[in-house]
């Protein structure tokens, strides 16, 4: 029985042993490292009138002094004079990638200032017909959007065609608005300032 014991204490003393042992063992590794510059580009974009008018300034206006430039230095030359039923005036409005990143037209909005009456405002936003166009390749024009000024206010909408601009590249849209034939007599001598926005965002390249 003793002996059985010792030889016990001798499996467990060597087990021990052991364990101590392998602690002393040294285990080579070394890294390495690679310097990397990341340097995230910009989405900026400017829009400007250009329909030989002086530019920036607005792309819809009654009188020369309406259309001055936004510095107050040039009158408009392309003046709408005063709307009825049925007219309907174009304008183009240049928008240029002034970022780093290629960028995509997504959408199109607009606001309504000036009218404060909502029963008027509601026949000016469905009476005033828009339609836009991108026309920097006159031979292949592409529809963005047609609809109602109260779409755009509404939204901003989706365009339903994509349009993309290249840094330092320019696309043309053209704004065509008209006064649909049905405007009632609400719109006799109302008088609407109009802001039109173009949204942009990066174009992926996956």
């Amino acid at each position: 029985m003793l002996t059985k014991k010792l030889f016990l204490m001798g499996i467990a003393v060597a087990m021990i042993s052991l364990l101590a042992g392998r602690a002393t063992f040294a285990i080579f590794s070394d890294s390495a490292s690679n310097d990397s510059t990341f340097s995230a580009g910009t989405v900026s974009i400017n829009a400007n009138r250009n329909d030989g008018d002086p530019v920036p300034g607005p792309m819809f206006y009654v009188t020369s002094e309406q259309g001055r430039t936004y510095d107050g230095r040039f009158p408009g030359i392309n003046t709408t004079d005063v709307w009825a039923p049925g007219d309907y005036h174009s304008r183009t409005l240049n928008v240029t990638n002034d970022g780093s990143l290629a960028v995509k037209i997504t959408q199109l909005g607009a606001t309504v200032r000036g009218i404060n009456d909502p029963t008027v405002l509601a026949e000016f936003l469905n009476k005033m017909l828009v339609t836009v166009v991108q026309t920097t390749n006159q031979n292949n024009p592409t529809v963005l959007f047609t609809g109602t000024l109260g779409e755009l206010v509404n939204g901003p909408v989706e365009v339903l065609n994509q349009v993309n601009i290249s840094p330092t590249a320019t696309q043309d849209l053209t704004y065509t608005v008209t006064m649909d034939i049905t405007a009632g007599n609400l719109l006799q001598g109302v008088e609407a300032l109009v802001d039109f926005s173009v949204y942009v965002e990066q174009l992926r390249n996956n």
